[in-house]
């Protein structure tokens, strides 16, 4: 319900004072111990003397005892800026921490490409030695004893591609192969740099079992951040009526939007790391931001600008090669997203039906031959000094880890006597956990 009311509100540029109360409402912060605690206001009867105190005085070019005219209607300026918040939310992509570090296993499935690093001479002749040779390639984890090597750049026999057979796997990391497609199953000068996948085993009649790849999980971690909010009314000024009617409750809300915009640039733009606080006489941890992990990178100038074919090869990079979802979600600054809207495939797209609305966020939908995109102009990007970049996320491989869920609390410090006002604790722990990075791309732009 959070989600909702802040997704409902942020698609509305100005704000008068008395719809407060129903943001707060709509919040579910309406009391009791954990709830959202505001005092009432109580308005005041107009008298003479409020009348005198709030006109202006009088002086040779006002007759003065003029009360000042100051608008009932209070613009907000609010930002859409935690659109990638609120679609994990609203998406309840979450899963509870346990620990104020995150640590989290992806195994992805095995690959198909390598090349050969040494080149690999001439065969002397026909011999034994000639027909099981010794390769070296990238990756030899890579492999399995009865796979087949397929070597597009590389003739075998008929003008077919050459294939070879991994026959054994040395211990110094080499293949040991064999021609398949080759005359009398010599294998043939490889060049360095020689691209090579990974194909199909096959096994001789008397095997009594296949060769299997076990793939172990890598670890990678993150740490959950802490992010605090406090919402103060004083006591006595809440009983005081403000001229424009602009109030604590709305300044309140203010400071709730503030707190969500903290949230999501530690979600894109933060650094791990932990430092000791002198002060506080405690370490702070720091949350990794997405932005900033990824290892895929979409680079242009501002020069050369976003063709059609940048934006083809763009989209096979985001695409292919990796295990992503089908879909994929772009967040751009102004300046990407203007760029990235001139691009004469995406104008022709540019049509009402092609906007839709994800969980609390509108996008425009964007076809590729690829896959399709999500394009959703973020601010805070802008905000952030990267009006020039954005990024492609995968939201299926992407989830919020939240140690202590989004929450409040009062402050006893009336009671307590350290002020004398009332106030709301707002606390949230969690980070966000990034898996399979090739599935998601940084789009920079290298020459501003």
């Amino acid at each position: 319900m959070f989600l909702v009311a802040i997704a409902a509100l942020s698609v509305v540029s100005m704000i008068a004072p008395d719809m407060a109360d129903s943001f707060v409402a709509l919040l579910g912060f309406t009391g009791g111990g954990t709830g959202f605690t505001v005092a009432a206001t109580t308005i005041l009867a107009s008298n003479t003397r409020e009348s005198t105190d709030n006109a202006r005085p009088r002086s040779e070019d006002d007759p003065g005892h003029i009360a000042d005219d100051v608008s009932k209607f209070v613009t907000m300026i609010k930002p859409d800026d935690f659109s990638l918040d609120t679609l994990l939310r609203e998406m309840n992509s979450s899963e509870k921490a346990t620990d104020l570090v995150v640590n989290f296993e992806e195994v992805d499935f095995r690959g198909h490409a390598d090349q050969v690093t040494i080149a690999l001479g001439a065969p002397a002749g026909t011999a034994d030695a000639d027909k099981f040779r010794n390769i070296t390639v990238g990756n030899p984890d890579l492999w399995v004893i009865g796979e087949s090597i397929y070597v597009k750049s590389l003739t075998g026999l008929n003008g077919k591609p050459l294939q070879l057979r991994v026959d054994t796997i040395n211990e110094n990391g080499t293949l040991q192969v064999t021609g398949i497609n080759t005359a009398d199953n010599v294998v043939p000068a490889i060049p360095i740099n020689t691209a090579i996948r990974r194909s199909a085993t096959a096994y001789g009649e008397d095997r009594a079992k296949a060769e299997n790849k076990t793939m172990i999980p890598g670890n990678r971690f993150n740490n959950c951040q802490r992010h605090l909010a406090q919402i103060d009314e004083g006591y006595i000024r809440s009983m005081i009526d403000s001229k424009s009617g602009f109030s604590d409750k709305d300044q309140n809300f203010i400071r709730m939007y503030d707190f969500r915009t903290e949230i999501e640039k530690a979600s894109i733009f933060g650094v791990r790391g932990k430092v000791y606080s002198k002060k506080e006489k405690a370490n702070v941890l720091y949350a990794d931001g997405i932005f900033h992990q990824l290892e895929k990178v979409l680079p242009y100038t501002t020069a050369g600008g976003i063709t059609t074919n940048t934006w083809i090869d763009w989209t096979k990079q985001i695409f292919a090669d990796n295990s992503g979802a089908e879909d994929r979600m772009l967040f751009a600054g102004k300046e990407l997203m203007a760029n990235i809207l001139k691009i004469a495939a995406i104008e022709k797209q540019l049509e009402a039906e092609r906007v839709e609305v994800v969980p609390g966020v509108k996008v425009m939908k964007v076809e590729t031959s690829f896959g399709m995109l999500y394009l959703k102009y973020h601010k805070l990007f802008d905000i952030m000094d990267h009006a020039n970049d954005g990024m492609v996320v995968d939201l299926t491989n992407i989830k919020k880890r939240p140690f202590l869920a989004l929450n409040s609390r009062e402050l006893t410090l009336r009671s307590s006597g350290q002020s004398n006002t009332n106030a709301t604790l707002i606390e949230e722990i969690g980070c966000v956990e990034t898996r399979y990075l090739a599935s998601h791309a940084r789009i920079v732009n290298t020459a501003p």
